[in-house]
């Protein structure tokens, strides 16, 4: 329901209208702060010895209007149920440039059932590079390779059982 006042001063043009400015704002404490949204507008004063005019218009809003669907907020704001396709349940494979020609694989968000270090030995017997584990405090445990294995490590993890769908690979 929108409902619109609106009212029309006229008065003699001068330089800073500082009074039309105050009734203005006296008539505006007439209405409620909320939820009332109240627009002024200065129309045309093209010569001093014209008269100008100022609108004052206010545009209500029901209560109903408030309580509308949000169609950017998430669907469960706690968390609780997460989808297989959600940010969590992804494993990142990410490339970091070292200095010169060196670079680092890193890859994070293994599943809990997987153990980093048996990963590990497992990446540095097959890729022939070194590696590491490192516990990071936004990202938990991170395994660092050198090199650029990204592919060699999501073929590896595709065939030891995890789906290729879960498995995103960034870089350059």
């Amino acid at each position: 329901m929108m409902t619109q006042a609106e009212i029309v001063l006229q008065k003699e043009a001068d330089p800073n209208l500082r009074d039309i400015y105050h009734q203005m704002s006296r008539l505006t404490e007439q209405f409620p702060p909320f939820p009332s949204f109240r627009f002024f507008h200065r129309l045309s004063v093209q010569n001093p010895t014209q008269s100008s005019s100022l609108y004052f218009s206010e545009h209500r809003m029901s209560v109903q209007n408030l309580n509308n669907f949000d169609p950017f907020a998430d669907e469960d704001p706690l968390g609780e149920t997460q989808d297989v396709g959600s940010q969590a349940d992804y494993i990142h494979i990410r490339i970091q440039q070292r200095n010169g020609r060196k670079t680092l694989t890193t890859l994070q968000g293994l599943p809990k059932q997987y153990d980093p270090k048996k990963l590990i030995k497992a990446f540095k017997k097959e890729f022939a590079c070194n590696g590491t584990l490192v516990d990071d405090e936004k990202m938990g445990q991170v395994i660092q390779l050198q090199g650029d294995q990204r592919n060699k490590i999501s073929t590896f993890l595709v065939d030891n059982g995890i789906e290729k769908s879960t498995i995103k690979v960034h870089g350059f």
